[in-house]
């Protein structure tokens, strides 16, 4: 599932959906190479902080639990911000990658 604005905002905070809104089309173009860079660095720090969030909240649940899929629906807001931000730096390396082609000697191709 890809998250748009709507789905996000009411699981993000406000520096996060800040964050997140910067790799939609709209904005993402408006990033030169050294603010793209800044933005991928924190959208990875945010997207492994709740990858690893997730984890340890479902051992918890399952531990509580005594099985997996009780653990499973406990963590979905969590597990939710790890795939909006795993999306969004997938976004955001892709135009990076893009600048870099248009910045190459040979010019693009």
């Amino acid at each position: 599932m890809t998250y748009n604005r709507s789905q996000a905002r009411p699981l993000l905070t406000g520096d996060e959906f800040q964050l997140f809104s910067a790799s939609l089309d709209d904005r993402i173009k408006a990033l030169d190479k050294k603010q793209l860079g800044e933005v991928i660095t924190r959208t990875r720090r945010a997207r492994s902080k709740y990858t690893d969030m997730a984890g340890r909240q479902n051992i918890q649940t399952a531990r509580r639990a005594g099985r997996r899929a009780a653990a499973h629906g406990a963590n979905r807001r969590t597990e939710a911000k790890a795939q909006i931000f795993g999306e969004a730096l997938g976004r955001l390396q892709k135009r990076l990658e893009h600048l870099e082609k248009d910045q190459s000697p040979a010019g693009p191709r």
